[in-house]
């Protein structure tokens, strides 16, 4: 877990699960506040979690992002993760 600060206030977190020796981590869980985006928090909390993995032997990042959240989609896509699977579903017991 990764804390982004401002004068000792916490603006964003990023939650890693993953092993040494295992080749995937997994970000569980990215958050910035609203008024501490556009500054970068995210983009080094999730380079931090990437080194980490690196660091321990791994060689890949997975997250996801759900349907219509721009800005997580971008994160990721700036850091170059990509898209490799995108699950569609439609409800119709209603």
């Amino acid at each position: 877990m990764w804390v982004a600060t401002i004068d000792d206030v916490v603006v964003g977190y990023l939650q890693l699960r993953h092993s040494a020796g295992e080749p995937t981590g997994v970000v569980v869980q990215v958050y910035v506040a609203p008024d501490a985006r556009e500054v970068g928090f995210g983009d080094v909390l999730l380079a931090e979690a990437i080194d980490t993995i690196r660091a321990s032997g791994g060689v890949c990042v997975e997250s996801f992002a759900l349907p219509g959240d721009r800005d997580t989609k971008n994160l990721y896509e700036r850091a170059g993760v990509t898209a490799r699977k995108i699950i569609v579903s439609k409800r119709f017991d209603r």
